[in-house]
């Protein structure tokens, strides 16, 4: 029987203890993904991974991490860092996740998973589930970069961006201003920009919202699917009652659609400014064992399973991947 903690502590000097508690309590990493596609275009918002990368990506944690899947990773919750003890030499433990509910989740990053024996979540947007609109940060992204505004530049609420301002500029400025609008108000905003632009947004079959019937075959496969709320609005700009019903409405929304069980939930954006105890609050009440945040951390010693870290993962190389990883997870 190995040595109580607080026994090998005095027993080891500090660089042993941390070695010891790596090869029994290995750290558990949580990546956000959001897009794999076959190739990347524009891309404003760096949510894309090509699927070569994504490829190496995989086939790197196989070999030095060890991928778990979100039953394992829900059965650690509330086990203590040190319940089972792993013997695998300490490698870190990985959980993948995806964001949003695009198509191409399912149509190329599944087959890469799978490749790899490889489960994740896939946090569903439940409102958007069916439909053929784009995302509306990627009907803003259309707007500003192929529309043409009048002289007087971009209007919205009041506030003007002028018509000379370099396309990047243009969209942070207005993504800034309506990232806080509930959905309706944010519907009708778009589609005054898209009128001042004179563009029809729209979304191709990469870009689109995944369906019913694909969120059923990502379930077939192992995986597992979660709620990114219905609307994906940012909760904490928004009413009490309203944060209630982006939350718990998704978890009822996506299990009447899939007859499955819904358990974890990913904030929009999740930063710390975009959610906030009235979220985490909800996501108790409607049932989720667990929500994700995006911010640095093992997962495996959160104390707060309603705001659990994930690393935010972008187009990198399989080399940088791995350089970037192991700045989170040093050894």
């Amino acid at each position: 029987m190995p040595p109580s903690t607080r026994e090998s502590e005095t027993l080891a000097p500090r660089g042993a203890r941390r070695s010891l508690r790596r090869r029994l309590a290995p750290p558990t990493l949580v990546l956000a993904y959001h897009r794999v596609v076959p190739s990347i275009g524009a891309d404003v918002n760096q949510l894309c991974v090509s699927a070569e990368n994504f490829a190496e990506h995989l086939r790197w944690l196989r070999a030095a991490c060890r991928l778990i899947g979100p039953r394992e990773f829900l059965g650690q919750l509330g086990r203590g860092p040190l319940a089972g003890v792993a013997l695998d030499g300490g490698r870190p433990r990985v959980l993948v996740t995806f964001d949003d509910g695009y198509a191409d989740n399912v149509l190329h990053a599944l087959p890469i998973l799978t490749e790899n024996g490889a489960q994740a979540i896939l946090f569903a947007t439940s409102g958007a589930v069916d439909s053929t609109e784009a995302f509306w940060w990627d009907a803003l992204e259309q707007i500003v970069y192929r529309g043409h505004p009048s002289a007087s530049g971009w209007r919205l609420a009041d506030v003007a961006i002028p018509a000379d301002l370099p396309p990047a500029e243009a969209y942070t400025a207005l993504h800034r201003l309506v990232l806080p609008l509930d959905s309706q108000s944010r519907a009708a905003a778009l589609a005054d920009l898209a009128d001042q632009g004179g563009v029809t947004t729209r979304a191709d079959e990469h870009s689109r919202p995944v369906t019913r019937d694909e969120l059923l075959a990502w379930a077939a496969a192992g995986c597992d699917i979660g709620a990114h709320t219905r609307t994906h609005v940012q909760l904490s700009a928004q009413r009490d009652d309203q944060v209630a019903i982006e939350i718990a409405g998704a978890r009822r929304d996506l299990q009447q659609l899939t007859g499955l069980a819904i358990d974890t939930l990913a904030y929009p954006f999740g930063t710390g400014g975009d959610f906030d105890e009235r979220a985490e609050a909800a996501a108790r009440a409607a049932g989720y064992r667990c929500a994700f945040a995006n911010r640095a951390g093992n997962a495996r010693w959160a104390r707060n399973h309603y705001a659990l870290p994930r690393h935010l993962v972008r187009n990198w190389s399989g080399q940088e991947f791995a350089a970037r990883f192991m700045t989170w997870c040093p050894p």
